[in-house]
């Protein structure tokens, strides 16, 4: 058997550090490669293209979608919950974005109440004096 020199050595240490690094990285990532994609949630709605697009559908459905994509959660009181929506709004730019759009197509304002966000009908102006 014959001696290396130096940089043999360290060539042949270096390629043995690559490989361990590589073989733990397979480790470590290989389960998470391995799960599956978690399941698309049931909507009453249909995704399409980043839009949820409706038909007739209760305001209160269209509400419960947009919590069930972004995990933006607002209220409705029955007599809003129960207008009926039709048309698409955004579902990539957040549950805010579409909670606003589906507020301004029925003519609704969209409140915040300490932590909690509500979708009611707007008070009427107070005439002046």
């Amino acid at each position: 058997m014959t001696a290396l020199s130096a940089p043999h050595w360290r060539t042949r240490a270096l390629r043995l550090a690559l490989v361990a690094l590589a073989g733990l990285l397979l480790l470590v990532l290989l389960p998470h490669w391995l799960q599956p994609a978690p399941p698309t949630p049931q909507l009453q709605g249909r995704l399409v293209s980043g839009r949820l697009v409706y038909t007739d559908a209760p305001v209160s459905d269209v509400l419960e979608d947009v919590r069930r994509l972004s995990g933006f959660a607002v209220v409705a009181f029955p007599d809003v919950g129960s207008r009926r929506f039709s048309g698409a709004l955004p579902a990539d730019a957040g549950g805010k974005a579409a909670a606003v759009a589906l507020a301004r197509r029925l003519g609704l304002t969209l409140r915040q109440a300490g932590p909690h966000w509500a979708l009611v009908t707007p008070q009427p102006a107070a005439a002046a004096p």
